[in-house]
C-alpha cells in the first residue's frame, strides 16, 4: 500500500485555491490512491491558516472526513520516540 505523510504545507495549498502551489499540490493529491497519515500538530496549525478565509476551518473538517486521513497524536512518551527516531533516521531529506 502507497502512504503519504501530510504536512501543513501541503495541506493548506491543497484547500486554499489562492496558494502558489495550489494547482500542483491538487493534482497530486488528487491522484493519489493510498493511505494518508498526519499528525494532530498539523491540524491545528492547518487550521489556524485556514481560519483567514471563513469557510477554511469547514474545508478542513470535510477534507478529514472524506479523505479517510489518519490522524495522530504524539504527546504520549512511545509517540513521541517513535516520532524521533523517524525524525533522526530521516534527517538528510528536506522536509520540516
Amino acid at each position: 500500500m502507497k502512504a503519504w505523510i501530510l504536512d501543513t504545507g501541503p495541506l493548506v495549498s491543497y484547500l486554499d485555491g489562492s496558494e502558489k502551489e495550489h494547482v500542483r499540490v491538487a493534482a497530486r493529491l488528487d491522484a493519489f490512491t493510498g493511505q494518508l497519515f498526519t499528525s494532530t500538530a498539523v491540524i491545528t496549525e492547518a487550521m489556524h491558516l485556514l481560519a483567514i478565509d471563513r469557510r477554511g476551518p469547514t474545508l478542513l473538517a470535510e477534507f478529514v472526513a472524506q479523505s479517510g486521513i489518519q490522524i495522530f497524536d504524539f504527546s504520549e512518551a512511545a509517540a513521541l520516540s517513535e516520532a524521533a527516531r523517524r525524525m533522526e533516521k530521516y534527517a538528510d531529506l528536506p522536509i520540516s
